[in-house]
């Protein structure tokens, strides 16, 4: 979900405390409150980052880290995807990796990641620069979980045995129910 944090729709402080209520309770990702923590602060609600955690109880460590995953470019955040969770040790991972290489290097290989990339090679990619070798045949269950979706990096060579495929997954269930049958 996006959010305005903009002078607009968080004019004051009270405003800004509801919000934080609200993000809190809808369990936001890291990078949504760091933007919203980073937010305030630019916009001088108030004076010190320390002042802004001890209102609305959050510690002076965890506020840091907050701001840390805020500041993550926004090539790096969308190579991993809507559906990546980070916790704090990715972010410090991304963060030194930044460090290390400098940004714009870091977005431009962010910029390289193929779409819907797996967070490891995705990772993979920002560190070295590299796409990561090409494996076999991967399977995994798709998003609803009634659905098996296949990769290959030649998969033209996978279609035409489609069916086969069908039969021997057909052939390890009827199996597996005659196991459980005895």
């Amino acid at each position: 979900m996006k959010y305005d944090f903009s002078a607009r729709e968080i004019p004051n402080q009270r405003t800004a405390i509801a919000t934080h209520k609200r993000l809190k309770a809808a369990n936001e990702s890291v990078v949504v409150m760091g933007r919203f923590y980073l937010a305030l602060i630019e916009r001088g609600l108030w004076p010190t980052q320390k002042a802004l955690a001890s209102e609305l109880g959050v510690s002076g460590a965890h506020m840091s880290r907050l701001l840390a995953a805020a500041r993550l470019p926004d090539e790096v955040l969308r190579a991993f995807g809507d559906r990546h969770a980070f916790s704090f040790t990715d972010i410090a991972t991304l963060q030194l990796l930044v460090k290390e290489n400098g940004e714009q290097v870091i977005q431009q290989r962010a910029r390289d990641v193929p779409q819907n990339a797996r967070p490891e090679d995705v990772l993979g990619i920002l560190t070295t620069g590299k796409r990561p070798a090409p494996r076999g045949i991967r399977v995994t269950l798709g998003r609803d979980g009634k659905h098996l979706r296949i990769e290959s990096p030649n998969i033209k060579r996978v279609i035409p045995r489609i069916e086969e495929l069908e039969r021997i997954l057909n052939v390890l269930l009827a199996s597996d129910r005659a196991a459980t049958r005895r």
